[in-house]
């Protein structure tokens, strides 16, 4: 499978029987691998045994001993636990967890980045090799699409957090390819075939082209150098902006969308609006709907920001259109766009690290905003499941976007980033491939109800 899809220019692949649980072996394999390329650019942990076991008495210490060596490799177990069974498994995947974020930390100053992938249910040989057969029988039905996922589902989320185009400013982040199982959900006790919802199946094919796009607002994210929001599958793009103060912007994105669209999507367009105002809202989705006939991937990405260091300085006048423009019109935009949508389609929400992490001087009132966003997103995850629209969020860090100086003062500014694990803030280009990432239903078609950390590397829960 590797040699026949390997570029021309790559090396061909090589396969070497090694025991990862002993020191000695890792390191013939690292001397190995370094002798034949001369250099290591990626290394992917992935090792992994377990064993099923219902009762904590049931776990000796040689089995706790093997199962510490040889697993490196994080699970959505780590976060949700498992009530029943694989206690001493999912104890290893927080160790990874951990070890992830430690050694990201560690190794930031170095410039090498590391970040992990935590699957859900996965059919795997490693599931019939260690699980009773029952439990084989309803792997996936607790998770909202009610199915296990598929091996090829997840190789996205590696080549993802392996490039360096797509997630330069991510650094002891973890993806979450688990169709969204955040909690412990009830349990199903129908057949898998019975409970597999038809809306997610696996995608084994790339999406076909005439992709439309509803961003929200102006889509600040695209870079002259880094176009592919633009490229996806032939999409058209469509998005929002501000009358007056972002007229200029509107017209360099246009002309750097009509270049970088391919020959089979439409042309875009731009709309001056308020988000804050549901009718503005109604009014865009039925110019995109009626001009494109349907609406395929929604960006919610609007958002205001006001400096203030007193909580006291905070007006309800303030408040009322904070809210309205970062969280309301949101709602608006998924609203009046799901008549629009239909199976396959996905919703993508802008959050931001301030909604995990705070802030200790100010923006108070922004992050709260976000915070509702988070929630919105998991909580819209799970409301439109059955009907096969996945719902995800991106939550950059500091980012030089004209919301920066338009919002802050000189010194706060200068400083943008420097308290970050990077000490730098993101450009527009690092954040773009979350939102492509995500709106690919190749690439991420066993994710919902999931946020992406494109922030500098700092450490986040959830």
């Amino acid at each position: 499978m590797l040699m026949k899809a390997k570029s021309s220019d790559a090396g061909d692949p090589i396969a070497i029987a090694t025991d990862v649980s002993s020191e000695e072996d890792c390191k013939k394999v690292v001397d190995q691998v370094a002798s034949k390329f001369g250099r290591i650019d990626i290394l992917v942990n992935n090792a992994g045994v377990e064993h099923y076991t219902n009762l904590v008495e049931e776990i000796t210490e040689a089995w706790l001993v093997r199962l510490f060596r040889t697993n490196i490799f994080a699970s959505v177990t780590a976060y949700v636990g498992s009530p029943h069974q694989l206690l001493d498994y999912l104890s290893t995947k927080g160790s990874i967890v951990s070890f992830t974020r430690g050694l990201a930390l560690r190794l930031v100053d170095q410039g090498i980045r590391v970040n992990g992938v935590a699957p859900g249910p996965v059919w795997t040989p490693l599931q019939p090799a260690s699980l009773p057969a029952y439990e084989v029988e309803y792997l996936g039905s607790d998770v909202p699409m009610r199915r296990a996922g598929q091996p090829y589902e997840l190789a996205p989320s590696y080549v993802f957090l392996a490039s360096n185009q797509c997630s330069s400013y991510m650094t002891g982040q973890v993806l979450h390819p688990n169709a969204y199982k955040l909690w412990s959900c009830m349990r199903f006790k129908q057949t898998m075939e019975a409970q597999r919802k038809p809306q997610f199946p696996p995608q084994t094919q790339p999406q076909q082209p005439g992709k439309e796009y509803v961003m929200c607002p102006l889509p600040q994210a695209i870079n002259p150098d880094y176009k592919p929001s633009a490229k996806l599958n032939g999409a058209t793009v469509a998005f929002t902006y501000v009358q007056g103060i972002e007229d200029r912007d509107k017209d360099e994105t246009l002309k750097m969308l009509l270049k970088a669209k391919s020959s089979d999507a439409g042309d875009p367009i731009a709309i001056a609006t308020d988000v804050s105002s549901e009718e503005d809202c109604k009014k865009v989705v039925d110019q995109v709907a009626s001009k494109y006939g349907r609406i395929d991937i929604l960006v919610n990405n609007a958002g205001v920001q006001h400096y203030t260091n007193l909580v006291e300085e905070i007006t309800e006048a303030w408040l009322v259109r904070l809210f309205r423009t970062n969280i309301f019109g949101y709602f608006f935009m998924t609203k009046h766009s799901l008549k629009h949508m239909k199976e396959g389609s996905c919703i993508i929400n802008t959050a931001s690290v301030t909604a995990y992490i705070g802030s200790p001087h100010q923006l108070l009132d922004y992050l709260s905003t976000k915070g509702s966003i988070v929630s919105f997103t998991r909580g819209l995850a799970l409301r439109l499941v059955d009907q096969g629209i996945r719902v995800n969020g991106v939550a950059p860090g500091p980012v030089w976007t004209p919301l920066q100086p338009a919002s802050q003062p000189a010194y706060e500014v200068e400083y943008l980033g420097s308290d970050v694990p990077m000490r730098r803030a993101g450009q527009p280009y690092e954040i773009a491939p979350s939102y492509v990432f995500l709106a690919s239903n190749q690439c991420s078609s066993y994710m919902t109800g999931q946020v992406l950390h494109p922030n500098g590397g700092t450490i986040v829960n959830g």
